[in-house]
């Protein structure tokens, strides 16, 4: 009975949280399709930025006042900051209400379920610490995970791209020419970041600041290195085209860089599988037979 109480107990919990994460991605597609297009930026519509709903003076929703009653106005910040950095999937309100379900709900119930089927035993309170500390992170680490794969995916990308602005560049396009064309000629989370730049520009966004918000939304160093010397080029009044080339230069620079780092690492990456796998395979056939020989040997000789 108790069992069957903890499991209707996590369903219902979980079904909660997928009814109100899917109303709120309604509510997303439904502001997405009244959308301005602003001229001279192509046929993609502005995909606004997804804000929170706590504490900004809008309406607020039960989810978000339950959720910013558990949770500082640090934590808040942070997971907001995570939330952009791994591409906005979800409002804010949402994923502090899934660390609540997870930290009140879930890891309660796990403790409990564990703790009655393995009691004070070794297995039971080591199941029972480690389901306490991990249950509670994990839309964390669901978010850093995402967070991560969008900055390789755009550390992979930018050296190409900026081949192409630099040479768009020398060609003599302006800046946000150049960028219109790597954008519409590229594929990839970059050339939509890019699109979404110039989409921010053309609604009358300052540069400096839609700058600075593409360098907020990933963890990628290369962008945020980028966008810095774009916004002190432009400042300084620099000629774009030698700054892009240098800036190609040392992205360049870096990913050879990165490549050989990896290459270091192998070796030490392949110490534990030799030392636990391959080595003892090779001692087990290169010194097995010696073995049985001296053994049966010395069974003949007593």
């Amino acid at each position: 009975m108790t069992i069957l109480l903890s499991v209707l107990a996590f369903v219902a919990v979980f079904c909660g949280v997928l009814v109100v994460s899917r109303r709120s991605q309604r509510t997303i597609l439904q502001l997405d399709r009244h959308a301005i297009m602003p001229a001279g930026v192509g046929q993609t519509p502005i995909r606004r930025e997804r804000q929170s709903i706590l504490g900004n003076g809008g309406a607020t929703t039960a989810a978000g006042q339950f959720a910013s009653r558990l949770t500082r106005q640090k934590a808040r910040t942070s997971s907001g900051k995570l939330l952009r950095e791994a591409g906005s999937p979800m409002p804010l309100a949402t994923f502090l209400m899934m660390r609540a379900i997870c930290t009140f709900a879930l890891m309660p119930i796990f403790v409990f379920y564990m703790w009655n089927s393995f009691g004070s035993s070794m297995i039971g309170i080591l199941t029972c610490g480690v389901g306490a500390f991990t249950i509670p992170q994990l839309p964390m680490l669901r978010m850093k995970r995402k967070a991560r794969k969008r900055a390789s995916d755009i550390e992979k990308a930018m050296p190409d791209a900026l081949d192409l602005l630099v040479v768009c560049a020398e060609a003599g396009l302006s800046l946000d020419g150049a960028i219109q064309q790597v954008s519409q000629r590229t594929e990839g989370l970059l050339a939509r970041e890019l699109s979404r730049l110039l989409q921010e520009i053309g609604s009358g966004m300052p540069r400096r600041e839609a700058f600075l918000s593409l360098g907020d939304r990933s963890q990628s160093e290369s962008l945020k290195i980028f966008t810095a010397t774009i916004i002190q080029a432009d400042k300084m009044g620099m000629s774009i085209a030698t700054t892009l080339r240098t800036l190609a230069d040392t992205m360049r620079t870096r990913r050879r860089q990165a490549a050989e780092t990896q290459a270091r690492k192998a070796p030490i990456k392949m110490m534990p599988f030799l030392v636990f796998f391959m080595i003892p395979s090779l001692f087990i056939v290169i010194l097995g037979p010696a073995v049985l020989s001296i053994i049966h040997f010395m069974q003949e000789q007593s």
